[in-house]
């Protein structure tokens, strides 16, 4: 396990994409995580791959629900406060994203 640095992250959409990339970079610096994403199988997974590293609370939930906020807000307290927050949570259509050119003008 990589020696924690004593700091705290929060990061939403942290099951995929450039959520995961950051949160791996910071796990590797030594950062505590506080990961969040909607689907929960793959952040599980994450988290059960970071917390090789370090220390990893991982609460699947979609950020525009205040009850989830609210339970992030728990953690983060619980972790003496946040040092960082990315986020990182959106829909942006189907994955792999199109070409922007092909991307409808709406999304």
């Amino acid at each position: 396990m990589t020696t924690n640095n004593g700091r705290t992250a929060l990061i939403t959409g942290a099951s995929r994409g450039l959520g995961l990339a950051l949160a791996r970079g910071l796990a590797a610096r030594g950062w505590n995580l506080i990961l969040t994403a909607r689907d929960a199988e793959r952040l599980r997974g994450v988290r059960d791959e970071l917390a090789t590293r370090t220390h990893v609370a991982a609460l699947a939930g979609d950020v525009i629900d205040p009850k989830h906020r609210e339970a992030l807000a728990v953690l983060a307290r619980g972790h003496g406060g946040l040092d960082a927050i990315i986020n990182n949570a959106g829909l942006l259509g189907t994955s792999p994203q199109p070409p922007l050119n092909e991307n409808p003008l709406e999304t």
